[in-house]
């Protein structure tokens, strides 16, 4: 297993306003999904990989009662997944979504420490605070979204990453 930074809950105190400013995304028609305080945790490819992005997602509605989102993309990274944290044997381990997440209509989806987000990996560049990075949700039946999320600095407690298989236990 490996451990990895910024994906935990933290008190109150640790995490980052709760008053930000929506992101922007492509809101083009009815039954679309909304983008809103999206941010990602700031990072640098010397010292890490990988990062996190947290939002909260809402499906409109429309002629489908849920969607789908199936992955996601980012040009700050090579690689995208969307993760899901559970609690194995006492600990929060980071695991990809089987299938993504489902968005009910009319409900918010969190994407948040300790809990879902997307996992941005092998970074392309530094990620400092103050900046903002493009990304595009990939919905299951309907347009792709296109959302801005905004780094902040961020110092999420270590958690476990499940191996995905791998053989060497790592």
């Amino acid at each position: 297993m490996v451990a990895l930074a910024g994906c935990s809950a933290l008190p109150e105190k640790d995490a980052p306003s709760k008053t930000q400013q929506p992101s922007e995304a492509t809101d083009a028609h009815d039954g679309s999904v909304k983008v809103t305080d999206a941010w990602a945790k700031a990072a640098d490819p010397a010292d890490t990989d990988m990062t996190a992005v947290f939002a909260s997602l809402t499906y409109a509605g429309g002629a489908k009662e849920s969607v789908q989102v199936t992955g996601a993309r980012c040009d700050a990274a090579d690689m995208c997944m969307l993760h899901e944290v559970v609690t194995e044997n006492g600990k929060s381990t980071m695991r990809e979504a089987e299938g993504g997440f489902t968005l009910k209509a009319g409900e918010s989806f969190m994407l948040e420490p300790g809990g879902p987000h997307i996992m941005l990996m092998g970074l392309t560049k530094p990620l400092a605070a103050g900046e903002s990075i493009a990304l595009t949700l990939e919905i299951e039946g309907m347009d792709d979204v296109d959302f801005t999320a905004v780094v902040k600095d961020f110092a999420g407690a270590e958690e476990n990453y499940d191996d995905m298989g791998s053989d060497d236990g790592q």
